[in-house]
């Protein structure tokens, strides 16, 4: 088409296809199609038609479609009008996704990646923006709202002055590829090698734009500069050496963008060092965004960052289907690495090790063949609100003095657990959820020693938080209910500390303690679990402080098989069997409770079980207050028994055992019922208004008593005699 430079009064100048300066009357007639098209114009005279001020905005630039930008540019410079229609923001999107084939601009308004780290949770890089969105504006990933208009001209002119790379034979731009700049290169190392190099040390300096279009490129990328490499398409960069892409200290602030990197070794390569498809080095500090990570290799990773200083930014990528690690970050390296989709890794989705300290946030680290995030060797660091699903091994495991920071992310659906922390593994979890595990929902073993704060761990297939193996640790303020097994497990050695946990509505029971295992257990509330509240058993020795024990479907708490430890100033009530039961030699240290509303007694010894039971309130139980059976021998002293809705205290099938000191009164029958061959003795105790008789010993019972007090009837209940003795009995009875 002919291209108008510029005009006068009665003068029209033009240029012909070979480029030559014609001139043309300014009366020559339009040709016939021009008329037609003139008289359609109403309201226009015969000479607005021939001058360019005469045509409306919309034929304008209908015509300006078929300029090319030099031309528009050129358009701009004769009047404000035309500075307008050529300026439209239509025409430069035709230009730009025809001219560079990318069908979508981009925002390269870019932070710097220590910004980056000093900002709350949100991505630092802006995000492609798709030629659908409505107006063609700029999302911001910070913010709900849209952001500004695109600015196509803007964004011409960058491309324009950027560098470009396109593979020999490609559908780059045929129709405008004589007006691209001269900095066009068929390999990547070729244009890196072109740019310039500064010594100036200023994230905010000017980075050379990398264009890459539509191919593979199989080579070893170097960026030793600060560049901004750009994906325009379906770009992939491949290399069989030991790197792909690879970042060294001079690169600084570099970006990598919307590429697939794609790393893999030839069949007899057993030799080759590990393989790194993006190698990060020290002192580096580059963006990666939106880009497909992936290797073949049995060794190495996809992204590896090391070294003090290496802090790049990786946001809205996929790293997957490796043969090996994901991401690994070592030797004191950080970075924020957040909103990507990290999955299908035959080892670790991401690796954390050697006092390296990352933030990721917001990632998805799924059907990993491995776990999904391991941090050992002193790894530290923040892993926030990411989603970890669906790992064959744990969600996340933590050993060998790891210290990360766990905070507010879904840990789910394991193969196996949810949190697998052991070998003096470290570590805070605070607020995340922690379900539908396989295995335990948290594992802690071998003298590791994290701190759990505010989790949610619900609907394991097995146990909540399983403590063995010496392992210790906080776990306070946590929310566990609805696991197969028990809430909390302690057991071989294993010394925690829980506290204000809320442990409930479990298929088994609250707190299983076993084989050994001690720890302190206070301030929290455990009910409504299928079993019993708090198991205690096999020489366990664990300290029950100030807890709220109750609704249960069993026991409150129930100790076994030589279990022992000390149960105090707890709240024992509303059980569906007895509120404590004491078995099988256990021996543990029972006070200052408040036991109350056991549909089968408030507390239970039997099978010769032990304890001191002692200044314990035990009142409004169904049965006995206090049970004492098959050759058990309690101490009971001063504990107050009373309201009952049967007997108080009932020692029979060969029970014995001291009781002295305590105030028993106002149970509905009998206060102390000794029964079948038990032989206790009693010293010391007052025994008042029963409903029936206050000490009633038969069936071949004995007694040994003295010092007891106050027995006496209720007359008005119409009750006869404060002691009665039927059958053989045996024993001694004085002083009293």
């Amino acid at each position: 088409m002919s291209k108008p430079l510029r005009r006068s009064r009665r003068l029209r100048q033009w240029r012909d296809d070979e480029g030559n300066d014609v001139e043309e009357p300014a009366s020559k007639k339009p040709s016939p199609d021009k008329k037609i098209q003139a008289s359609q114009l109403q309201g226009l005279p015969q000479q607005g038609v021939r001058s360019l001020d005469g045509l409306p905005d919309e034929l304008l630039l209908s015509v300006c479609q078929y300029c090319h930008e030099r031309d528009l540019c050129r358009l701009a410079q004769v009047s404000k009008r035309l500075n307008r229609i050529s300026s439209d923001k239509t025409l430069w999107k035709r230009l730009f996704t025809a001219v560079f084939e990318m069908p979508v601009a981009f925002d390269l308004d870019l932070r710097s990646s220590k910004s980056a780290m000093s900002l709350p949770p949100s991505p630092t890089v802006s995000s492609r923006i798709s030629p659908t969105d409505s107006d063609c504006s700029v999302r911001s990933l910070s913010s709900p709202l849209a952001g500004p208009v695109v600015d196509w001209k803007s964004q011409f002119r960058t491309m324009h002055g950027s560098y470009h790379v396109s593979p020999p034979i490609s559908d780059f731009s045929r129709a405008h590829r004589h007006q691209l700049p001269r900095q066009y290169f068929e390999r990547l190392s070729d244009a890196l090698a072109s740019c310039p190099v500064t010594s100036v040390l200023d994230d905010a300096m000017e980075r050379q734009m990398i264009v890459v279009h539509p191919g593979t490129y199989c080579e070893h990328v170097i960026v030793d500069r600060p560049v901004v490499i750009v994906g325009a398409g379906n770009v992939t960069l491949t290399s069989l050496t030991g790197r792909v892409v690879e970042f060294r200290p001079q690169a600084r602030n570099s970006v990598l963008a919307h590429v697939t990197v794609k790393g893999g070794l030839p069949l007899d390569s057993s030799d080759v060092p590990p393989y790194y498809c993006i190698d990060i080095s020290s002192s580096c500090c580059p963006i990666v965004q939106d880009c497909t990570v992936i290797s073949s290799a049995d060794g190495g990773a996809c992204l590896y960052v090391h070294g003090s200083g290496a802090c790049p930014v990786v946001e809205d990528c996929r790293v997957c289907d490796s043969e090996s690690v994901g991401i690994y970050v070592d030797d004191g390296a950080t970075g924020l690495y957040f909103n990507n989709d990290i999955f299908n890794n035959k080892l670790a989705g991401v690796w954390i090790r050697n006092l390296a300290a990352p933030i990721f946030r917001r990632n998805k680290v799924h059907h990993g063949r491995d776990v999904g995030f391991f941090v050992f060797d002193r790894g530290q660091g923040l892993l926030e609100a990411n989603t970890v699903s669906e790992n064959r091994i744990a969600g996340v495991e933590v050993k060998n003095e790891a210290n990360p920071i766990v905070l507010k992310n879904n840990i789910c659906n394991g193969k196996t657990g949810g949190v697998y922390i052991h070998d003096s593994g470290r570590g805070q979890f605070i607020e995340n959820q922690i379900f539908g595990n396989q295995y335990a929902g948290v594992w802690i073993t071998s003298d590791s020693n994290p701190t759990l704060k505010g989790n949610k761990i619900y609907n394991g297939k097995q146990g909540g938080v399983y403590i063995f193996s010496n392992g210790r640790g906080l776990l306070e303020s946590n929310d566990i209910y609805g696991n197969t097994l028990a809430g909390v497990q302690i057991r071989s050695g294993s010394n925690p500390l829980v506290r204000r946990n809320k442990i409930h509505n479990g298929c088994h029971g609250g707190i299983y303690i076993h084989d050994g295992g001690m720890g302190t257990v206070e301030e929290n509330e455990i009910y409504c679990n299928t079993l019993a509240g708090v198991w205690v058993t096999t020489g366990s020795q664990p300290v029950l402080r100030r807890n709220r024990i109750h609704s249960g479907k069993q026991v409150g708490v129930y100790f076994y098989d030589k279990g022992g430890g000390v149960l105090e100033d707890n709240e024992i009530y509303n059980h569906k069997y007895s509120g404590v039961q004491i078995r099988s030699q256990s021996n543990p240290h029972v006070r200052n409770n408040k036991i109350w509303g056991g549909s089968n007694g408030g507390i239970l010894i039997y099978n010769e079980g032990q304890g001191v039971i002692e200044d314990n309130e035990v009142f409004e139980n169904a049965l006995a207050g206090i049970w004492i059976k098959k050759e058990s021998t309690p101490l009971l002293r001063r504990n107050k028994i009373h309201h009952g809705y049967e007997c108080g205290l009932c020692v029979f099938e060969s029970g014995q055992g001291l009781i002295e000191d305590n105030d028993i009164f106002c149970n509905a029958t009998i206060g102390v019922l000794i029964n079948s061959g038990s032989k206790p003795t009693l010293r010391g105790n007052r025994i008042y208004s029963c409903g029936t008789f206050g000490l009633e010993v038969i069936n071949e019972a004995g007694i040994v008593t003295s010092n007891i007090h106050m027995i006496w009837v209720d007359v008005e209940k119409g009750t006869s005699c404060s002691i009665c003795c039927t059958t053989y009995i045996g024993g001694l009875i004085e002083n009293n």
